[in-house]
This record gives structure tokens, sequence and C-alpha cells, in this order.
């Protein structure tokens, strides 16, 4: 009995592990045929990844040989997860498994299934094992019973490889036995999603989704090159285009903590088929972000579950800019041209995105993160940015283009355009500082273009008007207007409008308006306005034509409403004395615009004035008693003068009034005010009787006045001043007297008429000898200046 339940435990080992190497290998054969180009991308692993419950504790997975039997590659699935289940004996060695992480195990023959086992399959097996399979159709749980404990297995470290002809389960070498505690990986638990705190259940299954896709890719332990291994990138650098222009400042580098001379992402043998950089991939210069320590992934917001959602097909939503505001509306002036045909029509630029990661990394152990973007759509997508959230726990080496760092602990490459079917690769180097999950979800978002085009027309309108350069004041006006359309479209609700400047004038008000309707492209209408000249001066009319879609044209016109105008002016003296001849100046002026015609002058004399002569052919009238002057016609801006000579008979005030005639109702009229007055001429006399006169003897003085003007002088007052030698004596006169000192102050004459005389008589003694002078002062109303005269007496002694 011992030795049946021996032979049973050997055979479920052996079939167990035959058929996880069958698994993994059917898969790599499956992907090669799915991925006839280097640089395709497994789509179907990413997402059945979601599904994935479990950890995979078990080394990268061999490729199968393409010489594997039909039937096994059918009967497998692409993904595995596989958890060795605890039994009794050995609990402290084994890992945990979900309760329905179990398999199916067909009805095939145990004998044929070990017949097909690898040289070198161990034949003591201590412990059993339960397989996890992922089916087409979901997951099929059996349990099996495990009748003794057996020593942990360890697949074969063949991670990186593809397969190749010839490459099969009997080229595998031999299974190496090992513990738990032998591996250098370390014994992680299986995680639910729930059981993650602070983590949302899509972020994780987003998170697992690309983990899982990393599983079915060929990844190598990063930074563990195997010998014999050709380092191509480190050869042949990657192509560098010019980063997008951007005011955002450099990411500032790290410094790196690896060794210089291994920091190169890992790659897979010269054989294997992987994405070629040099042709497939759009590359920038390495560059490094600020290292982060340990402390600073605690609270790290780019961790946070659901801050950022991947779109589909890796696109990124985008954020509708601001409405316009409608106070702005028409002041934004667009600058765009239709772009090519080829935009024209629905644009389906269409991004893949796929980051990958190790299988497996080690606390302290940088590892290398990959995100690639391939454009599989038919146009380019434009504006593509690429923003991956730094994993918690973790901390940024290197990256590589360089990478912008945003305050929110993510990263992103603006990688500008990507055409159809070209990819775009970045790289994060990343060291774990704990143990658990790692990952973060990367996200692409991008712009597309599309291009419409129509035909814009715009209407246009020209506006011209003329009409006569002078008129006639009073005459009727006559505009002629061309109103045309030279643009492109028609002109819809043409109005013309008129508002009459000052000059003109219409019957119906001082605006018109006209609705001339439409006006097509080309056409051009011709109309007619007749408007009154109404008063002179210089006119500008302004025409408005408007039409639909804020068109406004207006024509200016300048003209001149012309009109004759009358000026008359007499010039004359203000003041003249009765009978002294006075001579005046009339003049008739035209400063309008147009001839005066049949002008007639007339200068009109006051019965102060008798008329004496004139010149220019004028005349007198007497039954007017004007003096008349005729002209036939006065050109615009000339003047005409004529000149006659009159005479004062009449003290007082008196106007010459001069008036012009013409056409057209023209008069115009001036007066002149002369006063006419008499004067008072006062004129005095001084002489002594005797002289010269012995001292002790008298003489006399005698002052004769006479008004010889023909005013009556009033208030004449004389003044007498005898020298010193002589002394008053007497006073003789028509008023009376006073004396002051050595003066005589005589009383004013009241009125002294025209032609009126006074005489006044001093008489004096000379006491003194020597040549005496004698002074007399006339002042009056009429002489506000003192009029004085003296007279010599010569006084003698024995």
């Amino acid at each position: 009995m011992t030795d049946f339940k021996t032979s049973i435990k050997r055979i479920y080992t052996r079939f167990i592990v035959l058929t996880t190497v069958v698994v993994f290998g059917a898969i790599a054969i499956a992907q090669a045929k799915k991925e006839p180009e280097p640089d395709a991308i497994d789509q179907a692993a990413v997402q059945n990844a979601n599904a994935l419950d479990t950890y995979v504790h078990t080394p990268i997975p061999a490729t199968a040989s393409s010489s594997e039997s039909a039937e096994v590659e059918q009967s497998l699935i692409r993904q595995v997860s596989v958890e060795m289940p605890v039994s009794e004996a050995a609990e402290e060695d084994a890992y945990p498994v979900h309760e329905n992480d179990r398999f199916s195990v067909d009805d095939e023959p145990i004998d044929d299934i070990l017949d097909d086992a690898p040289a070198g399959f161990p034949e003591e097996i201590e412990k059993s094992s339960v397989q996890a399979y992922q089916t087409n159709d979901g997951w099929s749980d059996t349990n099996v019973e495990v009748i003794e404990d057996t020593k942990a297995t360890a697949l074969p470290d063949i991670s990186g490889q593809d397969s190749e002809p010839g490459y099969g389960l009997d080229d595998l070498p031999p299974i190496e036995k090992s513990s738990a505690e032998e591996t250098d990986l370390p014994v992680v638990e299986s995680v639910g999603y729930d059981d993650l705190p602070n983590v949302e259940t899509s972020e994780l299954q987003a998170a697992a989704a690309y983990e899982s896709a990393a599983l079915t890719t060929n990844v190598q332990e990063p930074y563990e090159l195997e010998s014999g291994l050709e380092d191509t990138l480190a050869q042949e650098p990657l192509p560098q285009t010019d980063p997008p222009t951007q005011d955002s400042p450099t990411p500032p580098r790290v410094e790196s903590e690896l060794d210089p001379a291994v920091t190169v992402a890992p790659v897979a043998p010269a054989a294997a088929a992987v994405y070629d950089p040099q042709t497939q991939a759009n590359h920038f210069e390495p560059n490094s972000v600020a290292p982060r320590s340990a402390a600073d992934f605690q609270n790290d917001p780019a961790t946070t579950a659901g801050e950022y959602e991947p779109q589909p097909n890796g696109e990124q939503a985008v954020t509708n800019p601001e409405p316009v505001n409608v106070a702005t509306r028409g002041r934004i002036i667009g600058t765009a041209k239709p772009g090519p045909q080829s935009l024209e029509g629905p644009q389906t630029p269409t991004l893949t995105l796929q980051k990958t990661a190790p299988a497996e990394v080690q606390v302290g152990q940088p590892a290398r993160f990959e995100i690639r973007v391939r454009n599989v759509g038919r146009v380019s997508a434009d504006h593509v940015v690429i923003r991956d959230p730094i994993p918690a726990g973790t901390k940024v080496l290197e990256s590589n283009p360089p990478a912008e760092h945003t305050d929110d602990g993510s990263l992103y490459w603006e990688t500008g355009s990507l055409p159809p079917g070209q990819e775009v690769i970045v790289s994060v180097d990343l060291m774990p500082l704990t143990e658990g999950l790692v990952g973060s979800v990367a996200t692409v978002g991008f712009q597309a273009s599309a291009s419409a085009r129509t035909r814009s027309t715009k209407p246009d309108l020209r506006l011209e008007h003329s009409g006569p350069l002078k008129v006639l004041e009073g005459e009727p006006v006559k505009f002629s207007i061309e109103l045309s359309n030279p643009g492109s479209g028609a002109a819809t609700h043409v109005v013309l409008e008129e508002v009459i400047p000052t000059g003109l004038s219409h019957s119906s008000g001082g605006k018109l308006e006209y609705e001339v309707g439409m006006i097509e492209p080309g056409q051009t209408r011709h109309l007619e306005l007749t408007l009154k000249a109404a008063q002179a001066g210089h006119v500008v009319n302004t025409l408005v034509a408007r039409a639909d879609g804020n068109l406004l044209v207006e024509d200016v016109v300048e003209m001149d409403v012309v009109a004759p105008k009358l000026q008359v002016a007499v010039q004359g003296p203000k003041t003249r004395y009765l009978e002294r001849q006075a001579e005046f100046t009339v003049s008739v002026a035209n400063p309008g615009t147009a001839s005066a015609k049949n002008v007639e002058l007339v200068a009109n004399l006051p019965r102060g004035l008798k008329f004496v002569s004139t010149n220019n052919s004028g005349y007198f009238d007497q039954t007017r008693n004007a003096v008349i002057w005729s002209l036939e016609q006065l050109p615009a801006g000339e003047m005409g003068r004529a000149q006659f000579t009159a005479m004062p008979v009449e003290m007082g005030s008196f106007q010459v009034r001069a008036e012009g005639k013409a056409d057209r109702d023209l008069t115009a009229r001036q007066e002149h005010t002369i006063a006419v007055e008499g004067i008072a001429a006062l004129f005095f006399g001084l002489a002594d009787k005797t002289d010269p006169i012995e001292a002790g003897a008298q003489t006399s003085y005698e002052i004769n006045v006479v008004n010889q003007g023909s005013k009556a002088a009033t208030n004449v007052k004389f003044i007498a001043t005898l020298p010193e030698g002589m002394q008053l004596v007497n006073v003789q006169g028509p008023t009376g007297e006073s004396v002051q000192g050595h003066q005589v102050h005589f009383d004013p004459i009241d009125n002294l008429p025209p032609k009126g005389t006074a005489t006044y008589q001093i008489i004096v003694k000379g006491t003194t000898a020597g040549d005496h002078r004698f002074r007399v002062e006339m002042i009056s109303d009429e002489t506000q200046t003192p009029v004085l005269k003296e007279e010599s007496t010569r006084v003698y002694t024995d």
C-alpha cells in the first residue's frame, strides 16, 4: 500500500511540473503567432489581466517550442497563476491560495503524461501542489487530494528568452530542488483588492492588468544581463528628436544611485523578437528626475486611488475651454486656414497604451518600468502627453526621456505629434523602499485634428454720387447716385440714407431714406436725388448706404451754394463847425459768392447839410435831398466808392444815411452821424499907456477881449499879476475884482457872445527903477489851458 501511494505521489508531481512547462510553452507559441511584428502589443493579455486575483511566485515562464502539438496549444490558456497549496505536514513552507483557485484535470492517462516528462524530473516528491488555470470560459475548480508532503521545487530561470525552432521541452535544463528559504525572491502572500486599505478597486485592477500583461512579454530581471548578451542599447543610442518647446522649467536631474556602467534598460537576447527602438519609437535624450526618500511616499497624492483613470484607446479626457463671454463677442479675430483635404471627414487617431514592469522586484534594487504608446489609427495624434504617477513606496532614480515632475507626485512627458504607425517609449527607473504591491496607472492624452472648409462670400457696397460744384441760392440741386456691389455675395436690404446738411433742403424734411432692396454681385443701381439750395455757403453732403451684415458705406460730395450780398458804408467827419465844408465817402460792396445785378447807391442828406458837389457820375436829387449812383453789375468780392461834399448850415447833430439796392431783393444801409457846432474864439490884447515912466509916476494897462467865433464864450476870467517895483492904484472893468497880494482876480464874464468884446483897465505906479513885466492870464470853459500875455514897462530915476 505504501508503494502504491508513493507511485501516485510521483505521478501527480510529474504531472504538475510537466503541465506547468507545457502551459508556459504554449503561451509563448501563441504570442509568437499573434505578434508577427516586433512592435505588436498583446492587447488580449491586458484585457484578461483584470480577472487575475493572485500573485505569481514562480520565475518568469519559459517560451515553448514551435514544435509543440497543436492539441496542447489549443487546450491551454495564455495566462497562468500558480500557487503551491498548504499541506498539513508542511504548513510553514506553503503559499496561501484563494479557495477558488483550483483546476480540473482531464481524463488523459497518467502514464502518457509521465512519458513526456523532461529529463531530470525529480523522482522523489514529498509535497503535493495545486494549479489554478484561467481558461477562456472562466475559472473551473477541481480539488485534488494530497496524500503526502513534497519538497518545494523551482522552475528554471529562462526569463527573457524566446522560442526558436528546435527548442522544446526536452532541451530544458534539469529542475533544481529548492525551498522557500533558499530562494532569493521574497515570499509574498496572495492579496485581494479588498485587503488593501484606501485603494479603489478600479486602480488595482488596472495595475494588475498592466502587471499581468508584463508576464506575457519577454522580460529579464532588471540590471542582470546574462553573459554573452549584447548591450544594443548602450552601443546604439536612441534617436533624438527635439522636445516640444515649453515655457515650463527643465525638471531637475537626479543624482543616480546606480553604477553608471549599468544604467541601461534590460534587453533580451539578440534573437529575441522585441521592439526595435532605433526604428519603431520616438526617443529623447535621457534625463533624470529628483530622487525621493521613503518618507515622501507616505502621503504621496500620486498614489491616491481613483485620481487618474485610464481612457479608452489610451486617450485622456480633454477639458473643454471656458465658454466665450457674450461681452467679448466680435473681439476675437481668427487667423486659422483650412487644413489639407486629408484632414476632412472623420479623423480617428487611436493610441494604445502599454505599461510593463518586472514580474518581481526587490527592496533596494532598481527596477525599470516602461510605457509604450503607439498610434494605431490612420491620422496623427497631436500634443501627446504621457502621465504616470510615481508608485507609493518607491523613489525615482532616472527617467528616459526627461520627465516633468508635478507637485502631485506625477511624472509626465510631452512628446508632441505621433504619426500613424509610430510609437513612443518612455521609461522610469524606480527603487522600491518597502514590500508590497508596487504600481501606478499611466494615462495618455492627445489631441486630434480635423478640418472642414466652406466657401465664404462677402457682399460689398460701393457708393458714388455727384452734383454741381456751384449752385445759386434758391435753385434746385440734382445728385446722380451710383450704388454697386463689387463683392462676391448678394447685398440684401440695402437702404440709402440722406441727412440733409445745412444749406440744402427738401420738402419731406431733414432726413430721407430710400429702400433699394437687393443688389446682386456685380450689379449697379443708378439713382437721382433732387434737393434745393436753401442757404449760401459751403455744403458737405454725405450719402450713406446700409445693408445686412453690418455693411456700411458712405460718400461725400462738397459743393458751394452761392448768392450775392450787399454791404454799404459812409465815412465822413464826426464834427464840423458851421460853414466849414465836410467831405463824405460812400461805398457799396458785394461780399457774396455771386454777382449783384442793377445796384443803386443812395446818400440821403439831412437838413443841416447843404449839397455842394459829387463825382463818379452821381447826381443830386433835390426832391429826395439825396445823391444817387447806379451800377449795372457788382461782381462778387468787389466794392464801389463815391464822394460828395456838403456844407454845415445849422448847428446840431445830423445823420447821413447811405442805402444800397439790387436784384433778388438785396438791400443794405448804414448811417453816419455828424455834429455841427459853433466855436468860441476868444482873443484879448494887453498894452500900457505910458512907457517909460519915472519912478513915482503912474501908468495904466488896458485889456481888450473879443469873441471872434460863432459860439458864445462862457465863464471868461482874467487874472493880472503886478511885478515887483509897481504898486496897484485903481481897477476898472465889466466885472468886479479882488486883490490878493500882487494879483488882481476879476470875476468871470458869464457869457461873451460871438463878436462880443470886453475891456479892463488897471492903473499902477512905478516905485522901483527897472524893467518891469506886467502879466495877464485868460481862461474860459472853451479854453481849458490859460492864455498868457505880458507887457514890459521901464521905470527910471534921475
